[in-house]
């Protein structure tokens, strides 16, 4: 993304009686890439797909009770925007680096049936994160490449299993 596209800030408020709202709040969030900018204050790049998703965690936040605000914004500075997009990336770093510790550990592990449970996983996994990366992580492509890796290894493995 460039520096001039559209962003929704998205604060919202449930009620206090109840942490579920809350949590399903902080899952949806998590889901599309929101960037946590104070406690229940979030920015995120206007797109189909996060407009949709807050859309509807807005009108399950005031079913429950509880109220949302939602700003569009054209544009921020560049400097803002710079800090935005460092910060986003940061968050998908971690991920990444989250995600290829998981690869590694499959790449131990003795159940063969475990273990294509946990590449279909992984699979999935990376197809979200790639999702909520708005702005090319730099740790992507390891990412990518580690699971390229391991699904080499478990082609290799039936392959060896289905041999002569």
């Amino acid at each position: 993304m460039d520096s001039d596209f559209p962003w929704i800030i998205f604060s919202y408020k449930s009620p206090s009686e109840t942490s579920t709202l809350r949590v399903r709040a902080w899952r949806i969030l998590r889901r599309i890439g929101a960037l946590s900018l104070q406690q229940s204050v979030c920015a995120v790049p206007n797109t189909p797909e996060t407009t949709r998703k807050l859309h509807q965690l807005a009108e399950l936040i005031q079913e429950g009770g509880g109220e949302t605000l939602w700003l569009d914004v054209t544009q921020f500075s560049a400097e803002t925007t710079k800090e935005l997009s460092r910060r986003f990336n940061l968050e998908r770093s971690a991920e990444c680096s989250e995600f290829i510790e998981a690869c590694s550990a499959l790449t131990r592990a003795s159940e063969p049936e475990e273990s294509e449970v946990e590449l279909k996983r992984l699979q999935k996994w990376l197809r979200k994160l790639k999702a909520r990366d708005y702005f090319q992580c730099g740790d992507m492509e390891a990412a990518e490449r580690c699971l390229e890796r391991l699904e080499r290894e478990f082609e290799l493995v039936r392959v060896e299993d289905t041999g002569p």
